[in-house]
């Protein structure tokens, strides 16, 4: 599995389940070494609904996640996806859709 190389680190992008109201997928980062969590790459917008809850979710792209959404879309396992941009704080959350080859299950 490729992992993803954000902050300095090697990352394990994986599906770990879907939001409650939304059903749109939860995405987490773990470390490649040890498996311990990181991050969660993914944010539950629920009066933000998407129209591809299957495949698209929302990229936490602020805070400890700042540049998440632009490494993930360069190194593929992300495409962007036109369902919107919702500002968040001094950052926002992007819309994307998920490239499920690159993504490990839960």
């Amino acid at each position: 599995m490729k992992n993803l190389h954000f902050h300095g680190e090697r990352l394990r992008v994986k599906f770990v389940g879907r939001y409650p109201i939304t059903g749109v997928p939860r995405i987490d980062l773990v470390s490649a070494e040890d498996g311990m969590p990181c991050y969660t790459a993914s944010v539950n917008l629920p009066d933000k609904i998407l129209a591809d809850n299957t495949n698209e979710t929302w990229v936490k792209n602020y805070s400890e996640n700042k540049g998440l959404y632009e490494a993930m879309i360069d190194q593929g396992f992300i495409l962007p996806s036109y369902s919107g941009i919702v500002p968040i704080g001094d950052g926002e959350a992007v819309a994307a859709t998920i490239n499920w080859d690159l993504v490990a299950e839960g």
